[in-house]
């Protein structure tokens, strides 16, 4: 018989780090977003307003699956809600369970969970999960073998109070052969930009790029990331809050984290050595993952982003160490570097209370005007 159990501390989450990262190496799906080290500095920096909801699942001491998720209140329709959801905010692209083996049973189990405690919860949403992983098909599986008891435990329909759908693309690229047939891949009009840019900026000065892989260079050049952070910011009229010192604290926190193994670097671009653009380049497994990027708006008209981009490209390409490159994100310029994508999806189950139930009327009627995003194969 499986167990589940909630783990609901910071120090509980702690001392998980060594069966977790145990599990996540058996996880078909494992991702830098799912490792300890991520969801533990996350939840230290990130978790106000919120409670944790670490599910483990256990058959007698074996641990089979932990499904990482937390409980705040959120808005729908001006309606305050209790919403029981995996950890993530903008810094997790994409989220999951972590599930090693015995799938449909681990389903079975946390449906099984989160049912016995429906008065804690108004939703439960499993948000930006590949749809290419078992765990919403299964999960949603699970929950409609669920209804076998009464109906009016839903309050209605099981449709009305379940529905899962694809949500966004995530773009991502492959590495394959060598990275001037990459580019031979690409548009002209891609190729022609890149050159463009790179015109534009040795007119304004001398380009320059600096790689801090070390720890301690890493450490060093935190510092200039994040004044081109406070710059991108203010770009955007938007004025240093609690949000960004989160943000700083967050990223710092796990460059100390990775650095040491190799898996954390800054790359800046400089103008007559002054830096004007900074990306993170995170390394887990033998994925590459590019996550975000800052630069001085003044000289936005020069997309000094994609001139980062193109070297850690190039100087990551060839070395045979990554399969593939990943980014944090959406952005148009994210998806012009891109040659396939994670289709993502959310499974939500709306509980019998009031608020639940208000939610999954509310559902049912915004779905009915606006279409599911169609599903197509992944390259």
């Amino acid at each position: 018989m499986l167990c589940v159990a909630r783990v609901d501390t910071l120090a509980g989450l702690d001392a998980l780090e060594l069966e977790w990262s145990e599990l996540l190496a058996r996880h078909p799906g494992a991702n830098l977003f799912l490792s300890h080290a991520w969801m533990a500095s996350w939840w230290r920096h990130f978790s106000r307003g919120r409670d944790l909801w670490i599910l483990t699942v256990r058959e007698g001491e074996q641990l089979l699956a932990i499904a990482p998720m937390q409980l705040g209140w959120r808005r729908y329709g001006g309606l305050p809600l209790r919403v029981l959801e995996l950890v993530s905010n903008w810094h997790m692209s994409r989220g999951d369970l972590i599930v090693a083996e015995r799938e449909a049973d681990v389903f079975a189990a946390l449906t099984g969970f989160w049912l016995r405690h429906r008065t804690e919860w108004d939703v439960v949403i499993l948000d930006r999960v590949p749809l290419a992983a078992p765990t919403l098909p299964g999960l949603f599986a699970a929950m409609r073998a669920a209804d076998a008891a009464p109906r009016s435990f839903f309050g209605g329909s099981l449709e009305e109070a379940l529905t899962l759908r694809a949500v966004k693309r995530l773009g991502h690229t492959p590495v394959a052969g060598s990275f001037d047939e990459f580019l031979r891949r690409r548009s002209a009009n891609f190729r022609r930009s890149l050159k463009r840019m790179s015109r534009g900026l040795a007119a304004v000065g001398r380009v320059g790029f600096t790689r801090h892989a070390t720890p301690d260079e890493v450490d060093a050049s935190m510092a200039q990331v994040f004044a081109l952070e406070r710059a991108s910011w203010k770009g955007k009229g938007r004025s240093r809050d609690s949000a960004l010192d989160d943000n700083q604290r967050f990223q710092a926190d796990i460059a100390r984290r990775l650095a040491p193994h190799g898996g954390f670097e800054n790359r800046l671009l400089t103008l007559d050595g002054v830096p004007i653009a900074a990306l993170h380049c995170l390394s887990w497994a033998d994925v590459l993952y590019m996550i975000v990027t800052y630069y001085d708006p003044l000289y936005a008209e020069h997309s000094p982003g994609h001139a980062l981009i193109a070297t850690a490209f190039a100087e990551h390409w060839d070395t045979g160490r990554f399969r593939d490159i990943d980014f944090n994100g959406e952005s148009e310029m994210i998806q012009r570097w891109s040659e396939s994508a994670h289709v993502l999806g959310r499974l939500c189950l709306c509980s019998p209370t009031q608020r639940g139930r208000a939610v999954a009327l509310l559902r049912s009627l915004r779905h009915r005007w606006r279409p599911p995003l169609e599903i197509e194969p992944i390259a």
